[in-house]
């Protein structure tokens, strides 16, 4: 038999499918059940084509879903990761979750934790709602819709709001809020107390879709259809029914979702998430990007700050999506928030950074390092986006010019010091490399080329670019006799990109009776 408590006028009964009603009550029951209006599938389970005669068919229903093992048990998904239900008709770990997406493909997730929501009493014990932890993420490209909460200013503007509830077969019909209120927690019940909604059927009555709950419902959605879709407000849990002068009223008891919200958003934050809300806020994020430095040595790595901001007071944002990705070539280091809350997600050139909620007035911050190319061929770039509900994407990115360091250079050398030569060119590796040469082939001629034009001689060397300002620059001197050297400064000097790491210089000078010529590499520290 059923579990049962006492109530003042009624007994109140989960209807979890433990069976103590008839064996042919099926699911949500419909005064004027028509299965080609109100089933929303063709045959549940087994045929999961959507009945296009189903007479809420138009709406967007992928965010409900059932347990594979148990197809009674219905609940609603309302994050990436979670979805929630009735506690006492739950799906074991392990098990699957399907819903079927908007594109009417099946999709199958597997259950991997379960975590109780605690009520108002003190001590505080868990209510009859439980949110459900899936082992795998619901993604954008599964097409499976998220069900925000609705969300009211006041308890008392719930009451009058017409719901749309579904259960066991996945069929609709319809009620109308009649209260909220406490249910359960009398002596000897099975129930804690729970904030609940309610919504009567009368019987005799009227109204075609008026719908009540019948065994094996529990868990199943109770939502309001707005313009924009379905909102949540509750959960199946129990039903009682009370006779009086010819007249059979049962009340429907939900768990009363959105009372619910602290303590199910305290579960999300643990993986970056928040319930989204069906009357959105509307913050004022701002999305900055800094480096460190620029240009870069390849061996340096550069680190990136990531600045966010909610200007707005009173607008908290919600659900905040950090998309970064670098080049290709380039990866992420490491990555760390200036305060805890930030849930991170690498994969490959891709990192993701969740975060359920930031206050308003508040800012928050993302340090990310990057691996750099060991031979790069262009600025690497990390491109940022931030998204978050009630908020336009906002979209920022950050150029930093690398330079191929030293030991990447050399790294194939014999000899990887600095004064080394090791192919015998009379030219030493800390030169080769300020030059862009290959320090492990011998040159035939000298690292400065000279010809001559009419009154003019003209000299050219290769150089690194970003050399000047990462402090390695090689200098073109002069001198009448080998001792006393002077930096050519009087002179037309022409620079011309050789590829993304090397530039060739010309120098242009009046040509002397007697004159020598010489490059010296100036450089702060060794690179």
């Amino acid at each position: 038999m059923m579990p049962a408590f006492t109530r003042p006028s009624s007994a109140l009964l989960l209807i979890g499918g433990i069976g103590l009603l008839s064996p042919f009550a099926g699911a949500v029951e419909i005064r004027a059940y028509d299965p080609l209006r109100h089933d929303r599938f063709v045959d549940f389970p087994s045929d999961l084509t959507s009945n296009s005669n189903f007479y809420l068919a138009e709406e967007d229903w992928s965010g409900f879903g059932w347990c594979v093992q148990d197809t009674r048990k219905h609940f609603t998904l309302i994050s990436p990761k979670h979805f929630v239900g009735a506690r006492h008709f739950r799906p074991a770990i392990g098990q699957e979750i399907r819903f079927v997406n908007r594109q009417g493909v099946a999709k199958t997730y597997t259950v991997a934790a379960r975590h109780d929501i605690l009520n108002d009493e003190e001590p505080a014990v868990f209510s009859d709602l439980f949110v459900g932890e899936l082992a795998e993420i619901v993604g954008p490209e599964d097409e499976v819709s998220i069900v925000p909460f609705l969300n009211l200013p006041a308890e008392a503007d719930y009451v009058g709001q017409a719901i749309v509830a579904s259960g066991r077969n996945s069929r609709a019909g319809e009620g109308t809020i009649a209260t909220i209120e406490d249910f359960g927690g009398e002596s000897g019940s099975v129930l804690n107390v729970n904030r609940g909604l309610t919504f009567l059927y009368v019987e005799p009555g009227t109204g075609g879709d008026e719908c009540r709950l019948v065994d094996g419902d529990s868990g199943g959605p109770s939502a309001v259809l707005e313009d924009k879709g379905f909102a949540l407000v509750g959960t199946h849990s129990a039903i009682a029914e009370e006779s009086e002068s010819g007249t059979t009223t049962q009340t429907n008891f939900d768990v009363f979702a959105p009372h619910y919200l602290a303590g199910i958003d305290a579960v999300l934050a643990e993986d970056g998430y928040s319930v989204k809300r069906s009357n959105e806020s509307q913050p004022n994020l701002a999305l900055s990007l800094a480096e460190s430095a620029d240009p870069v040595l390849s061996s340096d790595g550069v680190d990136y700050v990531v600045t966010i901001s909610n200007a707005f007071e009173g607008e908290i944002a919600r659900n905040l999506h950090i998309t970064l990705t670098c080049d290709a070539g380039a990866n992420f280091a490491s990555y760390e928030s200036s305060e805890e809350g930030w849930i991170f997600v690498q994969e490959g050139e891709t990192l993701t950074a969740l975060r359920g909620t930031l206050e308003s007035e508040a800012s928050t911050s993302l340090t990310v390092t990057l691996n750099l190319p060991d031979e790069p061929e262009g600025a690497v770039t990390l491109s940022v986006n931030l998204q978050a509900d009630g908020s336009e994407t906002l979209a920022t990115s950050e150029s930093t010019e690398v330079m191929q360091s030293y030991q990447s250079w050399a790294a194939g050398l014999s000899s990887v010091d600095l004064l080394a030569d090791p192919d015998g060119d009379g030219v030493n590796n800390q030169l080769e490399y300020a030059l862009g040469t290959n320090g492990g082939r011998a040159e035939e001629n000298g690292p400065l080329a000279v010809s001559f034009s009419g009154n003019a001689i003209f000299l050219g060397y290769s150089q690194r670019a970003f050399a000047v300002e990462l402090g390695a620059e090689l200098v073109l001197e002069s001198s009448p006799d080998l001792l006393n050297w002077t930096k050519v400064t009087e002179t037309s000097m022409t620079v011309v990109p050789l590829n993304y790491q090397l530039e060739t210089v010309t120098v242009e000078r009046p040509v002397s009776e007697r004159e020598f010529f010489r490059l010296r590499l100036e450089t702060a520290a060794a690179n």
